[in-house]
C-alpha cells in the first residue's frame, strides 16, 4: 500500500471535519483569559516497510498508544522531544512547567522531564496567521511553547514550538517521523566471514503527516543500489483530560433542559448523529462538531440533555454560558453543538 495512503488513513481520521462559513469562531473568544490544561491523550504509531519510493508496502500496522512502555522508537538517535503536558491560555503565560517524553535508547524506554518551568505559552487562532509547514484550511489553533519564556515577538517559529489544533475544541496534534535504511554486508575478518549491518537514519518533525514523512526519507543518504526504507510515525494527541464525552443515558435520569438566554446564540450542528459511550479506552469516537449559524434565537427545543465537555449536566436552572456542549436529543443520540455569543 502507498506510503501517502497510509498516513492519509491515520491522519485523516482526525482532520477531516468539515466546518461552514464561521471562520471567524475560535475557542479563544469563549475562553477568554482561562487556562486549559493540555495532557498526552494517545500517540499513534505506523510502523511501515516498503520501497524507498513510498510507492508500495512490504508490511505496516497502526498502533494506538494510551500508555508508552511499549512504545519503542526505532531511531537509537530519536530528537525530538514528545509533549507530555502543559498549560495555556489564549493570553501569554511565563513559568509554565512544560513535561515532555525523551528516549531513552540505553534503557529502552521513554523518560518524562517535567523539571521544565522556564517555558511560555499562548493559543492563537490560525486564521489571519501565515503558515508554510501545514495547510490551515482545516484547522483552527495553533498552541506555540518558547523555551526559556521568549516572547512572542519573533515572525517565524520552528516546529517544536508549534502544536495544532484541528478541531474547534482544544487537541492539539504533532508529527514525528524516523526513516532507517539498512546495508548488509560481507566483511571479511582474519579469515572470518561476518555478515554485517549498517543502519542508516533520518528524522523529521511536523505538523503535516506528509511532510513528516518525506522530510524524514530525504534527510537519509541513502546508498546506490538501495531500494527498501522502514518508517516508523508518531501521531501524538495532546487534549484537556477533564473533557469527557457523556455517556448516554436511561430517560429516567434525565434532567430538563435550560433554553437559551438572551444573552446567547445557539448554533445548531446539523452532522450526522453519533451516539458517545465510556470505553475502557480513554479515547472514544466522539460526534463530529458542524457549525452553522442560525438566522433567529431558538430555544433548544426537542432534547433529553444537556452537558457540558466534563461531562456535568446543565440543569433547568442554569444558564447556558457560550461554549461547545454534548447535546442528547429524544432519539437518544448525541450530537454536539456551539452556544457562542451574539
Amino acid at each position: 500500500m502507498n506510503i501517502l495512503k497510509s498516513i492519509l488513513a491515520c491522519g485523516l481520521a482526525w482532520t477531516a471535519v468539515s466546518f461552514a462559513d464561521d471562520r471567524d469562531e475560535n475557542i479563544c473568544n469563549e475562553l477568554g483569559n482561562d487556562i486549559v490544561s493540555l495532557k498526552l491523550a494517545y500517540v499513534d504509531e505506523l510502523k511501515w516497510y516498503g520501497d524507498k519510493s513510498l510507492a508500495a508496502a512490504d508490511s505496516q500496522k497502526v498502533i494506538r498508544h494510551e500508555s508508552f512502555e511499549n512504545m519503542a522508537a526505532i531511531g537509537k538517535d530519536f530528537p525530538y522531544s514528545i509533549p507530555y503536558s502543559l498549560k495555556a491560555g489564549c493570553i501569554v503565560s511565563k513559568q509554565v512547567t512544560y513535561s515532555f517524553m525523551q528516549w531513552d535508547n540505553s534503557n529502552k524506554k521513554w523518560d518524562v522531564n517535567g523539571d521544565n518551568h522556564d517555558y511560555a505559552t499562548t493559543i492563537v487562532d490560525i486564521h489571519g496567521n501565515r503558515t508554510d509547514t501545514f495547510d490551515s484550511t482545516n484547522a483552527y489553533n495553533l498552541l506555540l511553547v518558547l523555551a526559556k519564556n521568549a516572547d512572542f515577538d519573533k515572525e517565524s517559529y520552528s516546529s517544536d514550538e508549534l502544536f495544532v489544533s484541528k478541531t474547534y475544541e482544544l487537541a492539539f496534534e504533532s508529527w514525528f517521523a524516523t526513516a532507517n535504511v539498512y546495508v548488509s554486508k560481507d566483511t571479511v575478518i582474519n579469515g572470518q566471514t561476518y555478515g554485517l549491518r549498517r543502519t542508516y537514519s533520518g528524522y523529521a518533525m511536523a505538523q503535516d503527516s506528509l511532510k513528516v514523512v518525506t522530510n524524514a526519507v530525504q534527510s537519509v543518504k541513502i546508498p546506490e543500489g538501495v531500494n527498501k526504507v522502514e518508517l516508523q510515525v508518531f501521531h501524538a494527541i495532546m487534549k484537556d483530560p477533564n473533557r469527557k464525552i457523556p455517556a448516554a443515558e436511561s430517560s429516567s435520569s434525565v434532567e430538563p433542559v435550560v433554553t437559551s438566554s438572551s444573552s446567547v446564540t445557539p448554533v445548531v450542528e446539523s452532522s450526522s448523529s453519533v451516539a458517545p459511550a465510556e470505553s475502557s479506552s480513554s479515547e472514544v469516537s466522539e460526534p463530529p462538531l458542524m457549525v452553522k449559524s442560525l438566522q433567529t434565537t431558538p430555544a433548544i427545543l426537542g432534547v433529553r440533555q444537556v452537558r457540558r465537555l466534563d461531562g456535568s449536566v446543565v440543569k433547568s436552572n442554569e444558564t447556558m454560558k457560550p461554549g461547545v456542549y454534548y447535546v442528547q436529543g429524544m432519539d437518544g443520540l448525541w450530537k454536539k453543538q456551539l452556544v457562542k455569543t451574539r
